[in-house]
């Protein structure tokens, strides 16, 4: 092989690499941007996030300002992670979910922009918190909507 083809070879293997393990950039702050949402540390997936928003409080402003309260899953219509952040043993989700009114409205539909936080323990991802970013009322049960 010659060293231009060596060069071009080891060029795309870490094109692979760098595909294969979601892209990553980093803040000041040491908070890495990844797109994946699934690694090696058992990020939080969907039905984990759910799970640990039932009986956590959050308040939100928007269009619809207030306090929540999740009282069940059956509140969480859907749910869809937008990105995560991570540095050291913190992780914060960007999560949409359509949220069911289960209190004063009942049956309401309302799409909530939050941001979920994890602290990592003992290689574990314990919930920490999370914040209401945005919520409106919509009428599709689509959290791209």
């Amino acid at each position: 092989m010659t060293g231009t083809s060596k060069f071009l070879v080891t060029l795309a293997v870490m094109m692979v690499v760098v595909v294969a393990s979601g892209t990553a950039t980093s803040d000041t702050n040491g908070f890495s941007d990844t797109t994946d949402t699934q690694d090696s540390n058992n990020t939080p997936d969907l039905l984990q996030i759910r799970s640990d928003l039932v009986g956590s409080f959050m308040y939100v402003g928007g269009a619809s300002p207030g306090f929540w309260s999740i009282s069940s899953p059956e509140v969480i219509r859907n749910g869809t992670i937008r990105s995560t952040r991570r540095n050291a043993d913190l992780l914060e989700i960007s999560y949409t979910a359509i949220l069911v009114d289960d209190k004063i409205q009942q049956g309401d539909l309302y799409r909530a922009e939050t941001l979920v936080t994890y602290q990592q323990v003992n290689g574990d991802w314990e919930f920490l918190k999370v914040q209401g970013k945005s919520i409106e009322r919509t009428e599709s049960n689509d959290v791209d909507c």
